[in-house]
């Protein structure tokens, strides 16, 4: 009798003692496995499906004798290993933030502008950095030697994405209407290393202020969201957005749980070939079979669509066309949802051991 029918809908601490003989626990996986050397079969226990899954040779761990058991040296060696993990996650992460950086340099400024211009502007793509003794936003003006704004300024940032996000759509447009010129919006560049200043030492008053200052900074950070753009931001957003229809059925799906993974797989690598591709969504409730890919940039978008509008994917033929911004495509969600595909999932993967039989 194959291994399969001895252990299915049984966990491994109820496996009879003539099975457990086999049972060991894999830490690499974090999943129980049990093999029969004589019968070259090899399972783990799903415990999301709550089953025995056959195991990829590929991915099947080399058993060791008793190695379910750690000694206290083992443990010791984890702990260190760890510890050296989590420094080296530290310096990296020092390190990371010592190079990132998130301010922008912004010239061909009308003259004319005012600090609370900009601040309103550049304040909808992000968080601006604060100074923690005035609270005012970090715009720094430059000016001649006579007071008068030369038309450049640097902004700073809390985040790096917001630069990216605020050179993106900012570039190359105007601040205004009526403005002549359109503004220059790039990552600031520098070269020499800033001027260590000395620490200023805080009264407790003072320190507790500071304190509270930085805790409303990082709510209002974590309050921030695209949800906060305005039309003119969003329009932007919806210029990079396409919709493919026809890229699948229903039936497809129902008969296939693992087709969502291959249709969004498939449909990414052949938009990557046009633009970088920051979002691919399927819907699987929508009968036109719904797919939508957000590019990075709008004209990607624009090439996606003269070269995949019309071509044919799994038979069906494409269609493509920019997201108008209003219409909400449905999708499966929900802890219903996702134990209905889980199950079918567990069918899907049992079927063909049940075929062999």
């Amino acid at each position: 009798m194959p291994l399969i029918d001895d252990i299915q809908n049984t966990l491994p601490e109820d496996l009879p003692p003539d099975l457990s003989t086999y049972l060991f626990f894999d830490k690499v996986r974090a999943r129980w496995v049990i093999e029969n050397p004589e019968e070259k079969e090899c399972f783990e226990f799903n415990p999301i499906l709550e089953r025995w899954v056959p195991v990829i040779q590929d991915y099947l761990p080399e058993k060791r004798p008793h190695d379910e058991v750690s000694t206290s040296e083992d443990l010791k060696r984890e702990k260190r290993q760890r510890l050296d993990e989590l420094k080296q996650e530290k310096e990296e992460l020092r390190q990371f933030r010592r190079n990132r950086n998130t301010c922008i340099y912004v010239s061909q400024i009308p003259q004319d502008i005012t600090y609370e211009e900009l601040e309103a502007v550049f304040g909808k793509y992000g968080v601006l950095a604060q100074d923690l003794r005035t609270g005012s936003s970090k715009i720094k003006m430059y000016k001649d030697d006579e007071d008068h704004f030369k038309g450049d300024c640097l902004i700073e940032y809390l985040k790096e994405e917001s630069c990216d996000l605020a050179i993106e759509l900012l570039d190359e447009t105007k601040l205004r209407p009526t403005d002549e010129s359109p503004i220059r919006v790039s990552k600031a560049e520098f070269n020499n290393k800033a001027e260590q200043k000395p620490r200023v030492k805080m009264k407790t008053k003072e320190r507790l202020q500071l304190k509270k200052k930085i805790e409303r900074i990082h709510k209002k950070v974590n309050d921030w969201s695209d949800t906060e753009e305005d039309d003119e931001t969003r329009r932007l957003r919806e210029e990079k957005t396409l919709i493919f229809k026809h890229c699948f059925t229903l039936k497809e799906l129902e008969d296939d749980p693992g087709a969502i993974l291959d249709i969004k797989e498939d449909i990414r690598e052949g938009c990557e070939e046009i633009g970088e591709v920051t979002n691919v969504v399927l819907y699987d409730l929508e009968e036109e079979g719904i797919v939508s890919v957000r590019f990075k940039s709008a004209v990607a978008a624009n090439n996606c669509i003269s070269k995949m509008n019309g071509r044919y994917f799994g038979g069906r033929r494409l269609q493509v066309e920019k997201y108008d911004g209003i219409t909400q495509y449905k999708k499966s969600s929900g802890d219903a949802a996702e134990g209905d595909r889980l199950d079918r999932f567990a069918q899907w993967v049992e079927g063909p051991s049940i075929d062999r039989q």
